[in-house]
């Protein structure tokens, strides 16, 4: 702690009630997103910022890492690369000053990430997805699987028989495809990827008179969209 004198009265700085979100129990942080710590004290400090050190993955304050630091009792924080785990600590520092330690802090980040069946297959064909997203469960799946697709949405785990719209050429049409996971602590994560759905060809049938042998004519007859199948894989 730091002391000083203030009319001759001893006195002692202090920083206590360390808080997130109001509570000093059952915190959790979700990787990667931004959070604020509050604190109080008393006395004064002549040092830089208050700075919130996080525990290494068992607690200890050995190594800590810096994840926040300003001059107020408010202070942004924010942890980009850190093992997830469920035993870390938290406590704010200024001078020598040590504050109250948060314990058992959780923090976690699930991981979006799914396959596709059928990809890059002609139209009309059902194509199904399937999660093979991890993180602290139950998770919570939001499918945009594109407006053109039916259906365009699920919140199912594995979504199926989802058709895409036909389209006459020779190339392919990519579908952007979005899957949002959300972990038990309410910490999100997602992925998009595309469906390749190929276009469907168009059958042209060219008909010339000569060849058929009636009386010579100038024009040739093009049927389009003639009943003709014709698959291409």
């Amino acid at each position: 702690m730091t002391s000083f004198c203030i009319n001759n009265i001893f006195a002692q700085s202090t920083i206590s009630n360390t808080k997130w979100k109001g509570i000093n129990t059952g915190i959790h942080f979700c990787l990667g997103s931004n959070d604020t710590i509050t604190f109080d004290t008393t006395g004064a400090f002549s040092g830089a910022n208050f700075t919130v050190q996080l525990s290494d993955i068992n607690g200890g304050f050995g190594a800590p890492t810096s994840i926040g630091s300003s001059i107020s009792k408010k202070i942004p924080i924010s942890i980009l690369s850190l093992p997830l785990s469920t035993n870390y600590s938290l406590r704010v520092i200024r001078d020598t000053v040590i504050g109250d330690t948060l314990k058992l802090i959780t923090l976690t980040k699930p991981t979006a990430n799914f396959t596709i069946t059928n990809n890059n297959t002609c139209p009309g064909t059902p194509i199904a997805f399937v999660s093979t997203s991890t993180g602290v469960g139950p998770l919570v799946y939001a499918w945009n699987l594109n407006a053109a697709a039916t259906p365009s949405s699920s919140a199912l785990p594995n979504p199926s028989g989802v058709i895409y719209p036909t389209t006459i050429g020779n190339t392919s049409t990519n579908y952007p495809v979005k899957l949002v996971v959300i972990d038990f602590y309410g910490c999100k994560d997602s992925l998009v990827t595309n469906v390749i759905v190929k276009h469907k060809p168009q059958a042209n049938l060219i008909i010339n008179p000569f060849i058929l042998g009636t009386s010579p004519l100038s024009l040739q007859t093009l049927l389009q969209g003639a009943m003709l199948v014709a698959h291409i894989h």
